[in-house]
């Protein structure tokens, strides 16, 4: 094969990589449709983020994330290959912890916080085998970066990682915690498992399968710059 011919299949094959990151990347752009159907999910007064304090920041946190669960049931999740997004979640009124998740993020980015998503895994063996396994007991969420650092904000119920002393955790702040927090909210006991140190977790994975967005084939759905958050 010539030097030529080689470099056309490089261009080509380079072309087509690029072209399936775009395609199944996730974006995180607040949309005007997106902006109308937060406005009735949340009720919520837009603000700056980076003009409120760490207690502020809190505040609006707690509000956004009680306001969500006293209106919108945990049932009914939105079907595979149908679009979750906030006007999706409003028509549906209910839905999983990837559905809760996805307008969480869109509100709290709307208000000026940086978001990072994150998927969440019970450890099996190690963390290729917990990840690639089928039926490992999984879940959807957030972090939000605070004035203090990065806060894990949950989608199925009203609880943020604030510890009795105020401190805050992220997923990889947990995972190398040598005792289990003292969380300053109760968590469910079902949910308790995955805010411990025994978890694997993906920051920017939104689905394994590839079925939560377009283009709904099995590749998995992700958030491209997010990925860089595991390294």
């Amino acid at each position: 094969m010539g030097k030529h011919k080689l470099k056309k299949i490089i261009v080509l094959l380079s072309a087509l990589l690029l072209g399936l990151v775009y395609l199944h990347n996730v974006p995180k752009k607040v949309s005007q449709k997106d902006k109308q159907a937060l406005a009735e999910i949340f009720k919520t007064p837009v603000v700056v983020a980076e003009d409120l304090s760490f207690d502020e920041q809190i505040a609006y946190i707690d509000l956004l994330v009680n306001e969500l669960h006293d209106n919108f049931a945990l049932l009914s999740p939105i079907a595979y290959h149908e679009k979750r997004e906030p006007i999706d979640l409003l028509a549906n009124g209910g839905g999983f912890c990837y559905d809760f998740s996805r307008s969480i993020e869109k509100q709290l980015i709307f208000s000026g916080f940086e978001t990072r998503h994150v998927a969440v895994y019970l450890r099996k063996d190690n963390f290729w085998s917990t990840i690639s396994s089928k039926g490992v007991y999984s879940h959807a969420l957030s972090e939000v970066y605070t004035k203090k650092g990065w806060l894990i904000v949950d989608s199925n119920e009203p609880f943020y990682a604030q510890t009795v002393n105020g401190e805050v955790y992220s997923f990889e702040a947990l995972k190398k915690s040598e005792t289990l927090p003292k969380w300053k909210l109760q968590i469910h006991p079902e949910l308790a498992p995955f805010y411990t140190p025994q978890i694997e977790f993906v920051y920017g994975l939104y689905s394994r399968h590839g079925r939560f967005y377009p283009p709904y084939n099995f590749i998995p759905d992700y958030n491209f710059s997010e990925l860089f958050y595991n390294f």
